[in-house]
């Protein structure tokens, strides 16, 4: 999926590129070439993304900040969160498989293999 957007039009992606699967390069080229109409963009590769960023110089997408977990609410819920899931894995749950229904997500294992290689843990 990272070297062509293929047909799919319009498409949604998650997450940072590269990880999400895709490349600003090859999204900058469907949106020029098509086959994608537009984009909406919160969350870049590198953040804040520079003011040279590709996407910037195209009219076809609408670019926001990444601020969907400001809220008061979300912050509440995200430290509530982080709380269960510290007290789960305190009392023995594996942080890379979450017993059922926790509100909490497994640990990465890349991000946890990247901070082991880090000094990290």
């Amino acid at each position: 999926m990272t070297g062509s957007w293929g047909s799919c039009a319009p498409a949604r992606c998650w997450g940072r590129p590269p990880a999400a699967g895709w490349s600003t390069r090859a999204l900058v080229k469907a949106l020029r070439d098509g086959p994608l109409a537009g984009a909406g963009i919160d969350v870049f590769g590198e953040e804040p993304p520079p003011a040279d960023h590709p996407l910037f110089s195209l009219e076809n997408v609408v670019l926001s900040p990444h601020t969907a977990a400001s809220t008061e609410q979300a912050m509440r819920r995200m430290g509530l969160d982080a709380a269960r899931g510290i007290l789960d894995i305190l009392g023995g749950a594996d942080a890379l498989n979450p017993p059922a229904g926790a509100p909490w997500q497994a640990v990465n294992p890349g991000f946890a293999q990247a901070g082991e290689r880090e000094g990290g843990g």
